[in-house]
């Protein structure tokens, strides 16, 4: 019991150690997710970026089989687009960019 004990102390240090310089890097957000490429997850999805100025707080959501990205302040959110409805997402931050992704046939 108490070796499984230990196992277990040593494996969340690991998993700490190793989460630790990703977080830390920057302001803790992670750049990777501002990348079509990043979603498309590896052919699976076609997407395309639209960015937007500042004072731009309430996007429009297309319809269609696929997901929408939106990054509004440092917060990036993601969602299912309905597909049969079209709707606005409405954020009380500035919205920088909004990625739509298609899943391909």
């Amino acid at each position: 019991m108490r070796r499984m004990l230990i196992a277990l102390v040593v494996a969340a240090v690991a998993l700490l150690g190793l989460a630790g310089p990703a977080s830390a890097a920057g302001n803790g957000v992670d750049s990777t997710l501002n990348h079509v490429e990043y979603w498309e997850q590896g052919g699976l999805y076609t997407c395309t970026k639209m960015e937007y100025s500042d004072g731009m707080t309430s996007v429009f959501v297309p319809r269609g089989d696929g997901f929408l990205v939106v990054k509004a302040g440092r917060d990036v959110h993601q969602e299912w687009m309905g597909a049969y409805y079209y709707r606005w997402w409405t954020s009380p931050k500035d919205v920088s960019f909004i990625i739509t992704c298609y899943h391909n046939s």
